[in-house]
């Protein structure tokens, strides 16, 4: 491993080979420091050197002083057992040291039989152990024999141009090297202009038109509305009734009408960009998964989407229907009492101030709350996974210890933004009632000069004004945090596709395939731009008909070579 007991592991081991996988097990029983380690058949998934090398250096050395149960199929460890059981349909048949065993004959005989035929079949080998045990297959089978056995593979263990001893110098040289799964990307600052128009894009123009008509309409029938009923209550003229009434009607019409345009578009919206984003996870790259946990993509598919879906809508229609109410109400209060405007502008920088400071807060703080989460989520699903795992080795409290610090993290996340909200909603109350105090004190100085129907209309704009401006504050950065979702959300809109399904130039004749011949030629493949090749220059012929095997030590690319027929992963060069 790059880095030996540091290696970062893909979830499932996404990362690691047949054999891997088995020493990492091995290793993880023998850091459990337990009295009785349980090993079913550990060593079938390594070469006979590596098993060797295992048996001698970690069962009969690092556990030496541990009750090992060893099941293996492997006969030549037998002489270094301290116990052996021979198992037939379920059933103890004999039991003893190996001497007794070897003595009592029946059918612990046959195994050893088999056992010579096996170092007989392996006695082709080219290698130094296999050549020692070709002079072996009549011989035999004794404990002397299995310890001329051992040296050999220790000597090969311990050679420098070995794998194993390989293996170790990697560890020791490139321990910066054994990191996989990347950080979460988070941005900083205002959210990007390219997040704004990617949400609205995704809302046909059409329907963006009728929103915008509707809501500017509704905005100055409530206004005339308002206008009406002042002067009617003035006047007491009952053709202003009628007015009032048809006024009233057409608002209500035009604010349902833009409801109903806002939700249509909020779906319209939130499904282009869930199938954008879910056609661009089911056509990434394998390396992607490696380096991405679960939990991140659960996340953006669950809490990230149902921001967008159900609350970024509803933020911005409120947005925009408060903004223009506001703009609409400092029209009429300026246009009543001129000199407010000086106030107005007084209170809008104020508000703009007050809202600068705590937007950057807010959207940092929901960039964190996404953050957040991922972890917990993640190791919530490899928690699942690995269940079995956790309790053999009684793991249960410290990987709960583990989520529980997670989760608070994210609570503590959620505090803050509790506490900033709350910051914001003591400003603006004090900001607003002291607008309102203004207006009152102006009215009653202008009394002498201002109808009593104008009057309580500058009052009644001026009283919800505190509650208008608080909302536009409140929504504008909400639409804000919300659109950090869509941010996520867009980036994995855009990450890099595999190559195509489909390849037109390489497409195969209609009558393909005539035969079963499978040329490679000169063929490299990495696993990602960062990593070295595992496969380097690979050219072969197979033949139709032909039953070819592949073959090779941990770590030669067997499986590669598997995953580059199968276009699993894309080669960096050559051609099959």
């Amino acid at each position: 491993l790059p880095a030996g007991d540091s290696t970062e592991i893909g979830e499932r081991g996404i990362n690691l080979s047949g054999g891997q996988q088995a020493r990492l097990s091995l290793a993880r029983a023998a850091y459990s420091n337990a009295d009785v380690i349980l090993l079913d058949d550990v060593l079938s998934a390594v070469d006979p050197h590596v098993s060797s090398h295992i048996f001698k250096q970690l069962i009969r050395g690092l556990l030496k002083s541990k009750t090992v149960i060893f099941v293996s199929h492997q006969l030549h460890f037998l002489p270094r057992s301290d116990y052996i059981l021979v198992m037939k349909h379920g059933v103890i048949v004999q039991q003893g040291t190996f001497e007794e065993v070897k003595r009592s004959g029946s059918e612990f005989t046959d195994y050893l039989q088999l056992l010579n035929q096996e170092i007989k079949h392996e006695s082709r080998d080219s290698s130094p152990l296999s050549r020692h045990r070709s002079g072996s297959t009549n011989r035999e089978v004794t404990t002397d024999m299995f310890e001329e056995i051992d040296e050999l593979d220790s000597d090969s263990a311990t050679n420098p141009e070995s794998p194993v001893a390989v293996a170790v110098a990697d560890a020791n040289t490139e321990s910066n090297q054994g990191e996989l799964i990347e950080e979460e990307e988070r941005d900083t600052g205002a959210v990007n202009w390219k997040v704004y128009r990617a949400y609205f894009q995704s809302i046909p123009i059409g329907l963006t038109l009728i929103i915008a008509v509707t809501l500017i309409m509704s905005t100055v029938l409530r206004i005339l509305t308002s206008w009406a009923l002042a002067v009617w209550s003035n006047q007491g003229d009952s053709s202003y009734f009628k007015l009032y009434f048809i006024l009233s009607f057409a608002t209500i019409f035009t604010i349902c009408l833009n409801q109903i345009c806002w939700a249509v578009a909020g779906i319209v919206a939130g499904r282009f960009i869930h199938e954008s984003m879910i056609n661009r996870i089911m056509f990434a790259p394998t390396s992607f998964f490696d380096k991405t946990p679960t939990g991140r993509i659960v996340n953006r598919f669950t809490n990230d989407t149902d921001m967008v879906d159900s609350k970024l809508p509803v933020s911005l229609q409120s947005f925009f229907k408060v903004f223009f109410i506001v703009c609409a109400t400092l029209l009429v209060q300026t246009a009543v009492l001129v000199w407010l405007l000086l106030l107005c502008a007084v209170v809008a920088v104020t508000f703009y101030l007050l809202q600068s400071v705590f937007r950057s807060t807010a959207r940092e703080l929901r960039r964190l709350d996404n953050l957040s989460k991922s972890p917990a989520l993640a190791q919530l699903s490899e928690s699942l996974s690995g269940l079995a795992t956790i309790r053999a080795y009684r793991m249960q409290n410290r990987l709960l210890d583990s989520y529980m610090n997670k989760l608070e993290l994210n609570a503590c996340v959620f505090w803050a933004s509790c506490n900033v909200n709350r910051w914001l909603g003591v400003r603006l109350e004090i900001l607003g009632s002291a607008f309102i105090f203004v207006s009152a004190l102006t009215s009653v100085v202008f009394c002498e000069y201002l109808d009593i129907g104008i009057i309580g209309l500058t009052l009644s704009f001026a009283i919800g004004m505190t509650g208008y401006l608080n909302w536009c504050v409140r929504f504008s950065t909400d639409s804000e945090l919300q659109l950090t979702s869509m941010e996520r959300m867009n980036y994995y809109c855009n990450i890099e596709s595999e190559a195509p399904y489909i390849i037109p130039d390489c497409r195969p004749p209609s009558d393909w395939p005539k035969s079963g011949k499978i040329v490679i030629q000169d063929l490299t493949l990495r696993y990602r731009s960062n990593l070295p090749p595992v496969l380097k220059g690979l050219t072969v012929t197979l033949e139709g008909k032909e039953k070819v095997g592949i073959c090779g030590r941990t770590g030669a690319g067997k499986s590669s070579l598997m995953l580059a027929l199968f276009r699993i992963v894309e080669p960096l060069s050559g051609s099959i």
